[in-house]
């Protein structure tokens, strides 16, 4: 079957004879006597895992590799090789494997491309596959001679790591320059017992940290998942940027958008109105070094229970038994360690772990989710390249994430034809939450691309998404329209929570229902932070005879929603512990960053309805 393949922003015309790929077939065992033959005729890129059965880390590799095989399943193909099989012996000498797992990735003919040096989370994998590919495509992209191009993070950056006596500093390589990365690093494993323990240290993590030191609760510890500070803004598509703008506007009385306390900006930070994803994470890690936050890295939480927890007398605490949660981490650099197991304490658990790293690519069977693209660029590029530029492509999903996208190809590639295709209008949705329509930034965008004449805006509800009746073709089918594509279309389908709080709350569809302090009300002290928030509210002042639905969604998933909580959070923690400062939280609340009451209804005056 001839096909395109979509691999970290390059297409290839390629040949690529289907598998019926499933969970059980995702990933091809491979041998001495099949391994080249396979490569070969395949005509795909490969990502192979050498291992050996018996080997713990190739164990906690093995699930999320069969993980992030699925996530590419149209697009690159990954493939294991049992090492412990005398007869391969010669397969994984010539390619000097002295450790396992070692990951490797080759291009379609079996030449060696590189490791892949990531931590065994399918995700990150997943991204580290695509931009091995594009690695291979570099010289072809650049010969494009797009002098246009912003000087951007590229999609293929990566860290080095030195440390010295007061802070451990990553640099990260931009555009040729070093850029410096501050983090308050703690050493080891996490501490056994802690009043507090904070899952990510994201903006929510920090911020809400941040918020319980001011409060006057200073034994907390957050676990981080991976080796740096707001690791998902590091892993945005390289274009992406910050919808709010920000402003040093703190000594007027008006706080940054964007900032997670009250005395920062990263407008100040970073110079910058709209902060890519890496200069955005540059500020979140300073603000962590700033308040010397206990920050662990490599810390992957497994499991919360609930349990009771006994806490010794010191100067700040009478002690005592308390209810509380073992918590159940898997810690190690890189993930090499993944199967070292700990159980931590805890009197509180905070979850602001996000969900960048959980995308949801609903029920769809074929598709590349958004947030892999390591960058639109050289996606549209590399699709010029390919003789197929015109496409279209094909965008699933109408929101933010969406429609940025399209923006970004249409900007790059004069032929390229794009097609969004979502469920609702939100560019015209006449809407009072931020949350529910598109932000004035990406509608101005929006705006210019559709003056190209090369976008396409279409509602519809995608049922199913398929192979086309045309040899290396995709088919998105909605209820009123069919549509044919020769790349994998994109899905912005967005993200859902993490398996390990699922018993854990009470849910209504996708969201957490919370308590009006932001605890689940089934596991009280476990409590919740960050973009994924959402209340219900009844509406105040509805008209008798109104068809609208008495209640009002209130949803945090801007930096300025969500951080306007971590004082509630604190509070609550601070008072129940009985630690809480007097005035601690006042500059919160003088910032307004401290929303108590949740009815956020106000709708703007002068009545002005968006134009289609």
């Amino acid at each position: 079957m001839t096909r395109f393949i979509l691999f970290c922003g390059i297409v290839f015309l390629s040949t690529w004879h289907s598998t019926g790929q499933t969970t059980e077939t995702a990933v091809t065992q491979l041998n001495i006597d099949n391994f080249s033959t396979i490569l070969s005729q395949s005509s795909s890129f490969w990502m192979i895992d050498f291992y050996t059965p018996y080997c713990g880390h190739c164990k906690a590799l093995a699930p999320e590799w069969k993980k992030a095989a699925l996530m590419l399943k149209d697009v690159i193909r990954f493939g294991a090789v049992d090492c412990s099989i005398e007869d391969n012996e010669p397969l994984y000498s010539k390619y000097e494997i002295g450790e396992f797992p070692t990951m490797l990735a080759f291009t379609p003919t079996g030449i060696l491309i590189r490791e892949l040096d990531v931590p065994f989370v399918a995700s990150e994998i997943a991204r580290e596959a695509m931009s091995s590919v594009f690695a291979v495509a570099e010289d072809r992209a650049a010969s494009q001679n797009d002098q246009d191009h912003p000087a951007t993070q590229p999609a293929n950056f990566h860290w080095q790591v030195t440390v010295n006596s007061d802070a451990e500093i990553d640099e990260l390589q931009i555009g040729g320059e070093d850029v410096h990365y501050h983090v308050s690093q703690a050493e080891g494993v996490a501490p056994g017992l802690s009043d507090v323990i904070v899952v990510g240290a994201g903006p929510a993590g920090v911020g809400v940290a941040v918020a319980l030191q001011k409060a006057g609760v200073h034994n907390v510890v957050l676990l981080e998942k991976s080796h740096r500070v707001a690791d998902s803004f590091l892993r945005w598509p390289a274009e992406m940027r910050l919808l709010t703008p920000s402003f040093w506007s703190n000594p007027f009385g008006a706080v940054d958008l964007n900032a997670l306390t009250p005395d920062s900006s990263p407008a100040f930070t970073t110079n910058a109105e709209h902060p890519y994803g890496y200069q955005y994470a540059d500020y979140v890690a300073k603000v962590a070094a700033h308040y010397e936050l206990q920050i662990y890295y490599n810390h992957t939480v497994t499991e919360l229970i609930p349990t009771t927890v006994t806490i010794p007398e010191r100067e700040d605490d009478a002690g005592g038994t308390f209810s509380g949660f073992n918590v159940t981490v898997k810690w190690g650099s890189n993930g090499v360690d993944g199967q070292r197991t700990r159980m931590l304490q805890a009197r509180y658990v905070i979850w602001a772990a996000g969900e960048f790293g959980f995308p949801d690519p609903l029920h769809f069977k074929f598709g590349v989710h958004s947030s892999l693209i390591p960058s639109w660029h050289d996606l549209a590029i590399s699709a010029a390249a390919s003789g197929r530029s015109k496409g279209p492509f094909i965008i699933v999903g109408g929101f933010e994430s969406g429609i940025d996208a399209a923006c970004e190809l249409v900007a790059v590639d004069g032929d390229l034809h794009v097609i969004v295709i979502a469920r609702s209008p939100t560019w015209v949705l006449d809407e009072t939450d931020p949350s529910k329509m598109l932000a004035p930034a990406t509608l101005h965008r929006l705006q210019q691309a559709q003056l190209t004449g090369r976008l396409t805006l279409l509602v519809d509800e995608v049922q199913s998404i398929k192979e086309g009746p045309t040899p290396g073709t995709w088919q998105v089918v909605g209820q009123e329209h069919q549509l044919e594509t020769p790349f994998p279309p994109i899905l912005a389908t967005g993200f859902k929570a993490s398996p390990v709080i699922g018993d854990l709350f009470n849910w209504k569809g996708k969201h957490s229902i919370l308590s009006g302090v932001d605890e689940s009300t089934v596991t009280p002290g476990l409590f919740l932070v960050g973009p994924a928030v959402w209340h219900e509210r009844k509406k105040h002042h509805q008209k008798k005879d109104s068809t609208e639905p008495p209640q009002q969604e209130v949803v945090f998933c801007f930096i300025y929603k969500f951080r306007t909580r971590f004082g509630v959070v604190a509070q609550q923690i601070a008072q129940r512990m009985g630690m809480l400062v007097p005035g601690g939280l006042n500059e919160y609340i003088s910032a307004g960053m401290l929303m108590e009451h949740l009815n956020p209804s106000a709708s703007c005056n002068c009545g002005k309805k968006r134009k289609p």
